[in-house]
């Protein structure tokens, strides 16, 4: 950032004014950052607004679109609530994830079940909740196939390819998740879903990529998965009610930031996807896309350093929140923009023994309006993996577009740590 008005230009709901970062039409964020706790803000209008651009960006070219946000990226109760109730199904992956898919009023036909190893609880679930359900693996679909028989309904079926693309550390050839296609494999479990006495074969699904910004990569992808279902309608007379993409798109700023907008994937999948030959249902998971950059942390810095040419600042807003992948990097600004004064380049991480790296090369103010910041990318993948080790969890709060409401402070630390441990570390003493 070199200038206040940047962060409009990416993150659209908040701007500086006064040289306070502030939500558009809502509070000053410092105003939220207590002196002995980091907070997350979660913005519902905005995780609206990608969903409604994606939705968007895929309905402009196929005539059939059921978008199901990747639960797993955020279980933020008013942000699950305001995507379903906006149109979005979910994907699940477990019994917990289904639970809250049901609370937050998501019909049973709109969720996507997919994982690998399924627990019992979990496919009696989503097999009587008339979920489309997703296997990759000849044990899962006898499992599912033998709950159904149990509750006497059918159940609605996909298959998991990976198609012989590439992909990544997480989806690739061989990885645990996906049914390879190259080898026979995939085939063999297509026959196996066709002798299933009680489920019906109607999806292709396969999710190649995560923090997906390449769009070549993408592109190949999902050609692979086209050419899979031309391949499978060519040798086993199978036509596909259902095809599903899956998700991994990008951070919406990062995305920006490279001259890239999800309409550009959904160009990219239409032209592929018009090889399949006949018309069938799209599915979307989007998750980091929708939630990453619709929330923000709010931090103060507690420790500064010289370490050879590198100079550090260490937050509060640690690693046990902000998960430390080497693809990921939480951006931080200051929550007060200097009127003058110098900025540096600073390495920013937290206070744990552990070799973690929040952000490198953060360019920052000099001096106290450096030492309270604001940390974008934090939406996604971040509440949810959690751990209560080493820093306190951070107070969540979330912006309706009217008020901001605490859902998460002093109290639901206390009693999660006490719960846990047998002791609330951060009460004073007695």
């Amino acid at each position: 950032m070199r200038s206040p008005d940047d962060i409009s230009r990416f993150v659209p709901w908040l701007h500086y004014r006064d040289g306070e970062l502030s939500i558009i039409g809502g509070p000053v964020l410092d105003d939220h950052l207590a002196d002995d706790n980091p907070s997350i803000v979660y913005s519902v209008p905005h995780a609206l607004s990608r969903f409604g651009e994606l939705r968007s960006a895929f309905r402009r070219h196929f005539d059939r679109v059921h978008i199901a946000y990747a639960l797993k990226a955020c279980y933020v109760r008013p942000v699950v609530r305001a995507l379903v109730d906006a149109g979005a199904g979910l994907e699940v992956m477990s019994g917990l994830e289904l639970a809250i898919a049901r609370r937050a009023g998501c019909p049973g036909e709109a969720v996507v079940s997919n994982g690998v190893g399924m627990r019992p609880d979990h496919v009696r679930g989503v097999v009587e909740a008339g979920a489309l359900v997703v296997v990759d693996n000849v044990g899962d679909l006898r499992r599912v196939d033998a709950a159904a028989r149990a509750v006497g309904r059918r159940v609605r079926l996909g298959l998991r390819v990976t198609p012989d693309v590439g992909g990544d550390r997480f989806v690739g050839s061989s990885a645990k998740l996906g049914c390879d296609w190259a080898g026979g494999g995939f085939l063999a479990l297509v026959d196996e879903a066709k002798r299933a006495t009680h489920c019906d074969l109607v999806a292709l699904h396969a999710h190649q990529l995560t923090h997906a910004h390449d769009l070549d990569r993408y592109t190949a992808a999902v050609r692979g998965l086209a050419d899979v279902a031309r391949a499978v309608l060519a040798e086993r007379g199978i036509r596909f009610e259902t095809v599903d993409i899956g998700g991994g798109f990008d951070t919406g700023y990062l995305l920006a930031a490279r001259g890239l907008a999800i309409s550009d994937f959904a160009d990219a999948a239409a032209k592929e996807l018009a090889a399949i030959g006949y018309p069938f249902e799209l599915v979307v998971e989007p998750g980091r896309f929708l939630v990453a950059d619709a929330a923000v942390g709010l931090t103060s810095v507690t420790g500064e350093k010289q370490n050879g040419d590198r100079r550090w600042r260490v937050t509060d807003l640690g690693s046990n929140v902000l998960i430390p992948l080497p693809e990921l990097a939480y951006h931080p600004v200051p929550l007060r923009w200097p009127s003058g004064g110098t900025w540096s380049r600073y390495d920013v991480g937290d206070g744990t023994c552990a070799p973690t790296v929040l952000c490198r090369d953060a360019r920052l103010p000099d001096g106290r309006e450096g030492l309270r910041l604001g940390v974008l990318n934090v939406g996604a993948y971040t509440t949810v993996f959690a751990e209560s080790w080493a820093f306190p969890l951070p107070d969540i709060a979330v912006w309706d577009g009217n008020q901001l409401s605490h859902l998460v402070g002093s109290a639901e630390r206390a009693a999660m740590f006490t719960a846990l441990h047998g002791v609330d570390p951060f009460a004073e003493p007695a």
